[in-house]
């Protein structure tokens, strides 16, 4: 991008003469560019590397300002660089870019792309450059990558029952590589096969094979005999107790309650799930809905049974779109949370905590959840990175363990990094 901004500088001198910043006003860039990713934490690494190609005026280099969170720089010029997040798309409105880079573009939403950021190059005819590591066949493959890849495209065409030929675009360019074509660190020969040994078959595929074809199909590929127990649980046995729910209103509603060993690893200790229920009733809650009618009083009933006279203290992690929910429980002396609900982070979570044996589950109704959640495949619109239908425990799953995957607690001891996360700063 770097080297783009460059170029485009001095052709925009050639034909353009240089900037003349409007006085009285708020000045006009001459030239505009931006950087999205899917979250800004995930801006750092663009934003280091821009930094050293680019080099702060303070040491001879064009950014006049460069200070670590800001969204905007200024280069000599009159050059702008705008740093956004893509977690909301409506948001990334702009009178025009030059170029756009969209890093780790495969965790972006499609429209970012589609309907954001692609209009604003239509003024400008600028330039879009797409980062990422592959994460199935997504939008990326199918709007981007397979415009320049032979192989890609006739894979599409064989989908959209057309030619190759009517896919393929000579505006598109695409370059890719492996962990095992970089030279210039050795030790990575060495980390592969250390990766190879602990990551589950698609996460080290897609991390360091750099492969869209991995993905497809279940998600959770489950042993019964190994990832399945059914002894009652010891309550004595584990650290911490952390607990999720997922609100059904055209759905049932799930809530399960996980607990970390004392030696490592997660367990699910019990996991409810029911349509048609009501969440609250009066004061006395606790004591008079002795038939469990409600969900307050099902769960209080469920953390009384791990926690005892500590139940107040599990957290009960809520998702952003229910506030109403979260306020009754809260007023029910619940210690309700915000849920950590970004999806690619869950999903490596647990598929790396099931691989090395650290993650377990108790219920039967879970179980057969996770037998069921997989990818959409290519065609098949999701709002989610699985296909939105009876992934009801699933939510409340992995809302529970929301600590763990947020904070980049890896279950086998090592960063979440190796499998494509980091956690926000």
């Amino acid at each position: 991008m770097a080297r783009r901004i460059v170029r485009d500088a001095a052709r925009q001198l050639r034909t353009v003469g240089p900037w003349k910043p409007a006085r009285g006003k708020d000045p006009k860039p001459w030239l505009h560019y931006c950087v999205v990713g899917p979250t800004y934490a995930l801006i750092d690494q663009p934003r280091i590397a821009l930094q050293r190609y680019l080099g702060v005026a303070s040491q001879g280099g064009l950014i006049l300002d460069a200070q670590q969170g800001q969204t905007e720089w200024w280069l000599k010029g009159g050059i702008r660089i705008d740093f956004r997040s893509g977690d909301r798309p409506e948001r990334l409105v702009s009178p025009g870019y030059n170029g756009v880079l969209l890093d780790e573009a495969a965790r972006l939403k499609s429209k970012v792309w589609s309907e954001n950021l692609r209009p604003t190059l239509s003024d400008t005819r600028g330039w879009a450059l797409f980062t990422s590591t592959p994460l199935g066949r997504n939008w990326l493959w199918e709007e981007v990558f397979a415009k320049c890849d032979p192989s890609a495209a006739a894979e599409l065409a064989k989908l959209r029952d057309c030619r190759p030929e009517d896919i393929l675009d000579p505006n598109y360019v695409g370059v890719t590589w492996t962990t095992a074509e970089n030279t210039a660190l050795p030790h990575l020969a060495e980390e592969m096969e250390q990766a190879r040994r602990e990551l589950p078959e698609e996460q080290f595929a897609r991390n360091y094979l750099a492969t869209f074809d991995i993905f497809p199909g279940q998600i959770f590929r489950l042993v019964e005999t190994r990832h399945l127990i059914g002894a009652p649980p010891d309550t004595a046995r584990f650290r911490r107790l952390g607990a999720g729910i997922d609100i059904g209103t055209t759905h049932p509603t799930s809530v399960t309650l996980a607990g970390e060993l004392l030696q490592g690893g997660w367990e699910e200790l019990d996991t409810l799930s029911a349509a048609n229920v009501l969440f609250d009733d009066s004061a006395d809650w606790a004591r008079r809905d002795l038939d469990g009618s409600m969900w307050t009083s099902r769960v209080y009933r469920l953390f009384k049974r791990f926690a005892g006279d500590g139940w107040r203290a599990i957290p009960l992690r809520f998702p952003a779109d229910r506030p109403d929910v979260a306020e009754v429980f809260r007023r029910r002396g619940f210690n309700v949370l915000p849920a950590f609900q970004a999806h690619e982070p869950a999903i490596a979570w647990c598929q790396t905590a099931f691989h090395a044996g650290r993650l377990r589950v108790r219920s039967s109704l879970l179980w057969r959840c996770l037998l069921t959640i997989r990818r959409p495949e290519s065609g098949e619109r999701s709002t989610k990175a699985w296909v939105d239908k009876d992934d009801d425990q699933w939510d409340s799953f992995r809302y529970a363990l929301s600590e763990p995957i947020s904070l980049s607690e890896s279950p086998t001891g090592t960063s979440l990094s190796a499998v494509g996360w980091m956690a926000p700063r």
